[in-house]
């Protein structure tokens, strides 16, 4: 039921230790070629950039200190990692978490995923994986996002909302994230694809 990592996947680590800043830093992310793979290697390489871009903005003004109560040091710790890695010769499909936390407090993290035709050269967005010619196709989908988040879900609200649909894929299952701090609450669900295999585009079943 959950995302998984298809085997045969390389994945690279790189662990930056605490400082005065914050508690550490830590990115486990899929290690790709960038001469083989170089629209997905960008990708991947700019998400990395970006989010440790704005962890130090997060941190700008924050100092680690030692709690002496708990024998701890307070203070900011990020992270990168992947949820379910899925490839084949014609595609790629990643969702990579990232996130940050404060020592003994809450965190905070978000979805990041990567779905990529690698023969068309071109994302595959949420129309180009499911079959959604008309208003009924429509329907039929937000009700089975709704069955299987087990709250109500409307693909016209969500992307006006957000503006994407983050989900991924494997052979077996189809994921859907939501964010921490999402209004429809947060987490991972999914739908075997057997199910609804008739509503998938014919290229990716």
């Amino acid at each position: 039921m959950e995302p998984s990592l298809q085997y045969g996947i390389s994945l690279d680590t790189i662990n930056i230790p605490e400082n005065k800043k914050h508690t550490g830093i830590r990115i486990t992310y899929p290690r790709l070629s960038k001469k083989n793979h170089p629209e997905v290697y960008d990708q991947i390489a700019r998400l990395i950039k970006n989010e440790k871009n704005d962890f130090y903005k997060l941190i700008a003004e924050e100092k680690v200190q030692y709690d002496s109560n708990f024998q701890v040091n307070e203070g900011y710790y990020m992270w990168i990692a992947p949820v379910s890695l899925y490839q084949t010769e014609n595609l790629v499909s990643f969702s990579i978490e990232s996130g940050h936390s404060f020592t003994g407090g809450t965190s905070y993290f978000e979805y990041h995923v990567i779905n990529y035709d690698l023969v068309k050269k071109k994302p595959i967005i949420l129309k180009d994986y499911f079959i959604l010619n008309t208003a009924a196709d429509t329907i039929l989908f937000d009700g089975l996002i709704s069955r299987a988040l087990n709250r109500d879900f409307s693909i016209k609200r969500r992307t006006e909302f957000s503006g994407q649909i983050n989900f991924s894929f494997d052979d077996l299952y189809i994921y859907f994230y939501l964010d921490r701090y999402d209004v429809l609450g947060f987490g991972i669900s999914s739908i075997k694809k057997k199910y609804i295999l008739e509503h998938i585009n014919p290229e990716y079943r």
